[in-house]
């Protein structure tokens, strides 16, 4: 997992319709939760602090 260009080593902890959980080296957890469409926040459990998220905004080019 990467998060503002720092790599982190995560293991996963729960996966299901809502919710990715991954698990810091020390311990701590960083969830992933979801709508039916998309990702829409971010906790981390170490800042205690949940994180908005919102699609990039598209690149593609193509005509």
């Amino acid at each position: 997992m990467q998060i503002d260009n720092h790599q982190l080593q995560v293991s996963v902890k729960s996966l299901n319709d809502q919710q990715l959980t991954f698990q810091d080296k020390f311990g701590y957890h960083l969830t992933i939760h979801a709508n039916e469409r998309q990702p829409i926040s971010f906790f981390d459990e170490a800042d205690d602090c949940t994180y908005a998220m919102k699609p990039l905004a598209s690149t593609d080019q193509s005509s």
